[in-house]
């Protein structure tokens, strides 16, 4: 469910792209392929009742997820296992509208490596906040109208 809106803008920022000299190369292409596929699996699976959605559902995600990634982003870096920045939450890439929130904050570390950018995380969160609920109130409008559009059942059985 976080992961909607999460891709949505990996694909309007395009900022993962940064790691690669085009967006005409196998990975460039396979990025932006991939986030389109988490787009449109998520609402495909909304628009065939295969998920539901709610408000305490999409809060409960957001904030578990969200909360998660810090976690597991910092994970990665004190065991030595790589790099991570699951859903930007460690850092936003360069050049996108997010690098503004990060630059209004500053790093704190807690013990030897644990660090956080507590200014940037609200406001990712609010963020997150405003995008996932003005996702869920557009979800919301189109069940509405699906729900008022007669079916072909109905318009068959009327015709007989």
């Amino acid at each position: 469910m976080f992961n909607l809106p999460a891709a949505f803008l990996s694909i309007l920022f395009a900022d993962g792209l940064e790691n690669y000299d085009t967006i005409l190369s196998f990975r460039g292409i396979a990025y932006i392929f991939g986030h389109m596929l988490i787009v449109s699996t998520t609402l495909w699976a909304f628009i065939e009742k295969f998920a539901i959605l709610d408000k305490k559902t999409y809060q409960n995600t957001l904030s578990i997820t969200f909360v998660l990634s810090v976690f597991v982003n910092n994970l990665f870096s004190i065991f030595n296992i790589g790099h991570a920045n699951f859903f930007y939450s460690a850092r936003p890439q360069g050049g996108t509208p997010l690098e503004t929130f990060f630059l209004w904050g500053a790093n704190i570390t807690i013990g030897d490596q644990f660090m956080i950018n507590p200014i940037y995380l609200i406001m990712m969160i609010l963020t997150g906040l405003v995008l996932i609920s003005s996702m869920y109130g557009l979800f919301k409008d189109i069940e509405k109208a699906a729900e008022r559009q007669p079916s072909l059942n109905t318009v068959s059985n009327h015709c007989l």
